[in-house]
């Protein structure tokens, strides 16, 4: 069992979130088994976190100039300040792990180069990737490197133990790659469930459809626009609300009108109280092109609001088809409208879907699921 861990993470902890509530109970697990915990941090949390983790006992550790904005922790120069930020905390104390929750994979890159031109000690490496595997290439075009260095996945894998995704799909595309298959695993995200079984008691006149994430290109929300638009042909009724922002927006709302969908559909805005959303509404439709493994998904499920959502990703794996959701196998709005008709006739139940969701994630998608998982894989690697 190792007895210190250490988190780079550029998250920066200013407010409620799974992020937030995930590694405050990774830290409070851990602790409990006298675990050492630093972070690396971009910019001090808020004071209410500070409090947290000073009260769990966790140091944290801030490393100035890293960023001012989420694009500048890709720079070189944020790289290799890191890099040595990470080298001096492997100098000054024997780590066990290091935990790589970090968005570029070129950082333990550079960290294990510099460690072995330093003949620093290297303890056990993850990365994290949570985002979907993406083909994003290396700038460097060499035909004859190995397959795995012509990616930046790739790369990652020759200086980490252990490549960490959030879904099984992204390990199979890994694996296609021609990563390693004793380096790639998956962790399923988590969220805390209710307190107690959400009661549905509220039924809409009119089937009631959501979109909640954000607003822009490859999110599909015009694809599902253009099928509202078939059915609204075919005489049924409606209501489709957007929630969310973004650089789409206004080519959305323009759609929208073109399609004479005004008084079908409504655009929120950014919705804070989310939850209370789910409950008045009968399905949430999630048509994204590219997806790992979104939690709006698990967050509806425990609201038992069913998803209507692309077979992409990850997304099947929070859906078992026709159970406790229906994926659809298409970008065309036409085989969304068909789909969507299913609902509308009555001929698929939302009701025991969503029932079927509820109880599907809460067996399998909760944040204690999470951070045990997380706590073996740290300590027993």
């Amino acid at each position: 069992m190792i007895n210190r861990l250490l988190l780079v993470c550029d998250y920066n902890f200013r407010g409620e979130s799974l992020v937030s509530n995930f590694f405050l109970q990774l830290s409070e697990q851990l602790r409990g088994k006298k675990v050492e915990i630093s972070f690396i941090l971009p910019i001090s949390p808020s004071s209410f976190y500070v409090e947290k983790f000073k009260a769990l006992g966790v140091k944290l550790i801030i490393v100035e100039g890293w960023r001012s904005k989420p694009a500048d922790a890709h720079s070189r120069k944020s790289i290799f300040t890191i890099s040595f930020a990470v080298l001096k905390q492997m100098r000054k104390y024997s780590i066990g792990t290091i935990a790589f929750h970090f968005s570029s994979p070129l950082l333990p890159v550079v960290t294990g180069i510099i460690s072995q031109i330093t003949f620093a000690k290297i303890p056990f490496t993850v990365f994290h990737q949570h985002n979907e595997v993406k083909d994003s290439k290396t700038s460097i075009p060499i035909p004859f490197l190995p397959k795995t260095a012509r990616f930046k996945l790739g790369w990652t894998s020759h200086y980490v133990d252990k490549i960490a995704m959030v879904y099984k799909e992204g390990v199979n595309r890994l694996l296609k790659k021609g990563v390693p298959k004793g380096k790639t695993m998956y962790i399923h995200n988590g969220l805390k469930p209710p307190s107690k079984e959400p009661k549905r008691l509220h039924e809409n006149e009119t089937t009631t459809f959501l979109y909640a994430g954000r607003l822009i290109p490859g999110k599909g929300v015009d694809i599902v626009l253009n099928a509202f638009a078939l059915l609204k042909k075919k005489g049924y009724k409606f209501m489709f609300l957007i929630a969310g922002v973004g650089t789409e927006r206004k080519r959305l709302e323009t759609l929208t009108s073109k399609l004479k969908l005004e008084k079908h559909t409504i655009f929120l805005g950014y919705k804070r109280d989310i939850l209370d959303l789910y409950l008045k509404t009968d399905a949430l439709l999630l048509p994204s092109q590219t997806e790992a493994l979104p939690s709006v998904i698990i967050e509806a499920a425990f609201q038992k609001t069913p998803s209507i959502a692309s077979k992409v990703g990850g997304i099947p794996e929070l859906i078992i088809e026709n159970e406790t959701g229906i994926l659809v196998h298409s970008e065309n709005a036409e085989v969304w409208a068909d789909k969507l008709e299913e609902v509308l006739s009555g001929e698929t139940n939302l009701k025991n879907l969503g029932s079927a969701s509820y109880n599907y994630v809460s067996e399998n998608f909760t944040l204690d699921n999470m951070v045990d998982s997380y706590t073996k894989l740290y300590l027993e690697r």
